[in-house]
């Protein structure tokens, strides 16, 4: 074959790229269907809903059963879902430098996400993703900046198309819908297919209006379908729903500028490249989720794959115990006696004529192999899956607490390799959704977000405000914060050791679990100090604030003349010493009353001299609460005793 002229196929000209692209995606299917893997999912999807080979969900309970399901399976792979998401993830912002304004734009990303994930439904996406790579062996999640999501912003005077702001979207998808390499584990092509309304596409793509009302999904071609309700669209809805296709080539040797197109209709109806000109996507905006992978594959596996055989042994033993019990529920009567009678009374009684007694015939008992076989069948699903007693919430007469809690951990150890693929997800999405609003926002808006002061309000931002982000990072919190008894724990040491005094701040903390509400004050004073610092290493002088913690502050200042470079430049010398010097008198002039109540420790000179044998000398007035010694040993006395209190509650048995 002469392979001088060939194109590599992502490059086909648009003219051919809507086939191309199309024939790709079928080339994907038929893999699918051939190897066996749609096969798969289609049985668990099935088995999980409860679905035969009939399609229907409910089946009635009559004298001639014919199926009954006991799903346990459902329940079992239910209670692997809550294992690897019942602790909350913990979202840290990680900016590319350590400034204090990048420190800032850092705790508005942070509160942008957590705005996402509470509002806007990121975490309910999480949670689906991963109930879905349980159910369907893998999960993909397809974030793309939606141009058409947001508030209104204004009308083009020209086309009268309404612009909006944009936002993020999230989809949950399965392997069925996303076509990608099966030979190479990270993939560096997709094929993403959703159903739309072909009315939006066309009042999107005006010049392609005919071509997209013209066209049509026929649901029959899908060999596999993930609808336990219908196995087909309804005639209604087949008339407004078609099928949109959108591919992705990452940025590689055969394409350096990547690519990006919009097909529907069989048609083209945008296409573009990745590279910073253009304005697209970084990469490709499509993140994976398994439940497991086969070794030296591509293709995924799952706990469940290995519980549908015995939950289809389940249903057949307990389909024969109900209709054995069912039909056979009169019993029936005989006698030797061949002149036995059995007539009716008025009083709807019978009356049974016999010379011998009759013996009562019982056809409904079910021998106790078939009892035995169901209680084998559910022993092994439980084992399999994991998911002991103690998971399933079941904590017996004769289990001690440490028996349990270590039962527990066994259970959660068994979805260990999906918790971890549950926080990288996490992480990817949540760092594809600040590189969407860096790229892509071209106005100011709003989100009621978590901001500086760590308290929810409204905020408005662009994409300015978050240019110093690299990444976001998220990993499963402190299992401890998660019930009120870890809680309470934690909370007992802080107040321990005085960190912690607010009973407003104690309340929230135990209510939700949320520590920022006692660190906010900290956290603003650190930022302050911090942009101070950045001021003075360019010889500028800042304010001091008599509500400053000047004791702090002057050993915060004084880092700054510790780098040689800045100690030989004079401007910064002078400026350094002129402001720890304002803070100096700061202190000097404060009032008693305020220093007490700002909880500031005076200065040593201001301190009542010590007596005979330790006692205040008479007359003097009370010694004050603070000991006497050195200012640096007496500064951030609060935020240390946080820290020593939250690792100490770190390092407590979960």
């Amino acid at each position: 074959m002469d392979m001088k002229n060939a194109v590599y196929w992502p490059n086909t000209d648009k003219d051919d790229l809507a086939a191309t692209v199309l024939k790709k995606f079928e080339d994907y299917q038929e893999w699918g269907s051939s190897s066996g893997y749609f096969d798969r999912i289609q049985r668990c999807y099935d088995t999980f809903y409860g679905t035969g080979e009939s399609g229907t969900l409910h089946l009635e309970v009559t004298r001639k059963l014919s199926h009954i399901n006991i799903n346990n399976y459902k329940a079992l792979l239910q209670r692997l879902h809550i294992l690897v998401t019942q602790t909350k993830l913990d979202i840290e912002i990680m900016s590319r430098n350590s400034d204090s304004s990048s420190q800032l734009d850092a705790d508005l990303g942070q509160g942008l996400i957590n705005y996402y994930v509470e509002s806007k439904g990121l975490g309910i996406v999480f949670s689906e993703a991963v109930l879905t790579a349980l159910v369907c062996l893998e999960a993909w999640v397809y974030a793309p900046w939606d141009t058409n999501g947001g508030g209104d912003v204004t009308r083009d005077e020209e086309t009268g198309k309404l612009l909006r702001e944009g936002d993020q979207a999230y989809y949950v998808l399965t392997a069925l819908d996303v076509a990608r390499s099966q030979k190479i584990a990270e993939s560096p092509w997709y094929i993403i297919r959703q159903k739309v309304n072909k009315w939006d596409l066309a009042a999107r793509y005006p010049e392609h209006k005919d071509v997209l009302l013209n066209a049509t999904v026929d649901d029959s071609l899908d060999e596999y379908c993930l609808d336990p309700t219908s196995p087909s669209l309804s005639t209604e809805e087949e008339t407004d729903i078609i099928y949109q296709y959108v591919f992705f080539h990452n940025k590689t040797d055969a394409v350096p500028d990547g690519r990006q197109v919009l097909i529907a209709g069989e048609t083209v109806l945008e296409e573009g490249d990745l590279s910073e000109e253009s304005g697209g996507y970084i990469s490709a905006p499509i993140f994976n989720l398994k439940a497991g992978s086969l070794l030296q594959t591509t293709i995924a596996d799952s706990p469940g794959v290995s519980l549908v055989a015995l939950q289809q042994g389940i249903n057949k033993i307990s389909t024969a115990i109900t209709t054995n019990a069912m039909n056979t529920s009169l019993n029936a009567l005989w006698s030797p006696d061949p002149s036995m009678s059995i007539t009716d009374t008025d009083g709807q009684l019978k009356m049974i004529t016999s010379g011998i007694k009759p013996e009562v015939i019982d056809f409904s008992s079910t021998n106790d192999g078939a009892y035995r076989t169901l209680d084998f069948f559910l022993q092994q699903q439980q084992l399999l899956s994991g998911v002991n007693d103690a998971a399933r919430g079941d904590a017996g007469k004769s289990q001690s607490g440490t028996s349990l809690s270590l039962l527990l951990a066994v259970a959660i150890q068994h979805v260990q390799d999906l918790q971890k693929g549950y926080e990288r997800l996490a992480s990817e999405v949540g760092t594809q959704t600040i590189r969407n609003t860096q790229r892509f926002l071209k106005v100011e808006k709003m989100a009621y977000i978590v901001g500086v002061n760590r308290k929810s309000h409204a905020k408005t931002y662009k994409a300015d405000d978050l240019r110093s982000i690299d990444r976001v990072v998220a990993s499963l919190g402190n299992p401890a914060t998660q019930s009120f008894a870890g809680r309470w724990e934690m909370m007992s040491n802080m107040i321990q050791y005085q960190a912690i005094s607010d009973p407003k701040v104690i309340v929230d903390f135990l209510r939700t679990g949320n520590l920022d509400s006692a660190t906010e004050d900290q956290f603003g004073d650190s930022m302050n100090i911090r942009s101070e610092n950045e001021l003075l290493r360019k010889g500028i002088n800042p304010p001091t604030v008599i509500t400053d913690g000047h004791a702090e502050h002057i050993n915060k200042h004084k880092s700054v003349l510790s780098d040689p470079e800045a100690r030989n430049d004079p401007k910064i010398v002078q400026a350094v010493t002129e402001h720890m010097l304002g803070h100096y008198q700061q202190m000097q002039n404060m009032p008693p009353d305020l220093a007490a109540i700002l909880g500031q420790p005076p200065l040593p000179s201001q301190q009542a001299p010590i007596g005979p044998g330790g006692a205040p000398p008479q007359g003097s007035g009370p010694a004050p609460d603070a000991a006497p010694g050195d200012i640096s040993q007496q500064a951030g006395v609060a935020q240390q005793q946080i820290d020593q209190a939250v690792e100490q509650a770190g390092q407590a048995p979960q």
